[in-house]
Parts: structure tokens; sequence; C-alpha cells
């Protein structure tokens, strides 16, 4: 029986430049204060439920895997680079238009130039607050483009983050998407991922439950090979150390790189067991802190 040929898969090796897993987290993050805080302003406008929101995020290769609506209409924020593009379908369009003019329903009319203007007026707030979080300078201005598709210009080739917020506006449904170039975003997910670092830390009542295997080191000495061929079950080897010298105890089973032990005692015996009554304790070497006392979690 003839084996089916074995179709090669291409490898799809994500680029050096690309966002790392805390740089999708940083962006998730945005997504979720413009859906929650973003858009705010704009709904009060046109007196859309917030409830009825939800933003997701995703990276594009370049421009050509952007899918929108054939017919959609675009508008551009901080001209003339346009770092910001903005697409929304028509039929949502035109929902938001009537419930900012007071209507119940979209008219069946197409949009004129003053509903476009009045649209770019509504994004405007959004878009604001989506430069702030970037920290692009300046303000962002949103208006209507009319021209050709933008994403066959300077952003055809380029690497975008596109941020999909989906919404219902009367009985019309649909997504606002909002794309920028990740190298305008990368700067300021740069500095809140290095903040995230700066301010890591675990609370201590995060680990009481916390268990580790706790060993006992009593200093040894030293033997050559050929005492070791004379070993017998019997044989008694007298260590180094005193009967009153150090115990090292560790976590975990090992010590620190520099040779520091959680803690140093003396070893005895109580209610038939070893015990070690510790003389120091080194608790900075289990976990770190920082300069105000704060567990960060450095510790090895």
């Amino acid at each position: 029986m003839s084996r089916p040929a074995h179709v090669p898969v291409a490898l799809q090796i994500p680029s050096v430049e690309a966002p790392g897993r805390l740089d999708i987290a940083v962006l998730h993050e945005w997504a979720r204060l413009l859906a929650t805080e973003g858009v705010a302003e704009s709904l009060r406008r046109a007196a859309i439920p917030a409830a009825a929101v939800r933003a997701t995020v995703g990276v594009l290769p370049d421009a050509g895997h952007w899918q929108y609506p054939a017919d959609a209409l675009w508008f551009t924020a901080t001209e003339p680079d346009r770092e910001l593009l903005i697409c929304m379908p028509p039929a949502l369009a035109g929902g938001v238009v009537a419930r900012c003019l007071g209507y119940d329903g979209a008219s069946a009319h197409p949009l004129t130039g003053s509903d476009r203007r009045l649209l770019a007026h509504w994004l405007q707030s959004l878009a604001e607050h989506f430069a702030e979080t970037a920290g692009w300078p300046g303000r962002a201005h949103v208006s209507v483009f009319d021209g050709a598709e933008p994403t066959t210009g300077a952003l055809c080739d380029q690497m975008l983050v596109l941020f999909s917020i989906s919404l219902s506006a009367g009985d019309e449904h649909g997504t606002v998407q909002l794309a920028a170039p990740w190298q305008r975003l990368r700067p300021a997910v740069g500095r809140q991922v290095a903040a995230a670092h700066g301010r890591l830390h675990i609370a201590p009542e995060a680990l009481t439950s916390v268990e580790f295997p706790l060993q006992a080191r009593i200093p040894g000495g030293t033997i050559s090979v050929a005492e070791t061929f004379d070993l017998a079950p019997g044989d008694v080897l007298v260590l180094d150390s005193a009967l009153q010298g150090a115990v090292e105890l560790r976590l975990g089973g090992r010590c620190r790189a520099d040779g520091q032990t959680v803690a140093v005692g003396r070893l005895g015996s109580q209610n038939g067991r070893w015990a070690v009554r510790m003389t120091e304790l080194r608790t900075d070497t289990i976990i770190g802190r920082d300069d105000t006392g704060r567990h960060t979690g450095d510790g090895q």
C-alpha cells in the first residue's frame, strides 16, 4: 500500500522585531483600556451602552493581512504621518450617526460629508486616548480620509498592531478598527514593560503557604582515595568541624551562588530528633527586597 506523499509546510519564523510575550500583554491591557475608558466619551455622545463594547488586539506582519470591509469608511489621526488609521463599516457608522443625531435608526441614504465629519468628531476622544497611551507628542486630530485606501501607502510593508473594538449602535453591530505601526508603539510598550519589572514585588502574605525542602549541612573534611579503599562498615570518620561548629541550613537543597546560606546554627537534639538552634537568619537570601524592604522576588 502506497503512503501519501509528504507535503512540506513552510515554517513561519517570527521576526526578531515582532512584539514579545510581555509586549503582547501590554497591548492587551491597552485594548482593555480602549474599550473601558477610551470610548467612554464617544459612547456618551451617542448614548451607546458601555456593556456592548469588547476589544481585542492582534499583530499583523503587514497591511496586506488586514481584513476590512471593501466599502469601509477611513479616518486618520496625526496627519501627515498617518500614525493611526481608523476603519469603520458603513452600517455601524450609520448607526452611530443616527444615535448622535437623536434618531432611533440609521438612514437608508448614503452618509454625507457632514456625517463623516460628525463621525471624525465622535472618534476624537478615542484617538486622543490612544495617542496619550502610546506617548505620541501633540494632540491627535481625527480627520476623514477621502483618498485611496491608506493601507496601500507608507504602511503597506510595516508591521501593524490592530485594535478591534466591537460595539452596537441601535440595531447596527460592527467593529471599529484602529491600526498603528508597531515601531511607533514599541517605545511606549517597552517603557511599560520595564516599569512593570520595576514594580514587581511579592507580598509576604502570598508566601505563607509555600513549602520548601529544608536541609542541614555539617562541614565535613577531606579523605584520600587510598583511605577510601580501607573503609569498612563500623569505621568512624572524624569530621573537621567541632561539636559546637556552625551548621548550614539550605532551602531547596542548595545555597545561593555567592555561597550564602539561608540560616546558620548549632546542631543538637530535641524530643529524640536532630535539631538546629539558629544563631543567624538570612531571609534576604531567600526573597530579594528593594530599598523599602518590600519583597521583589529577586532572591534565589
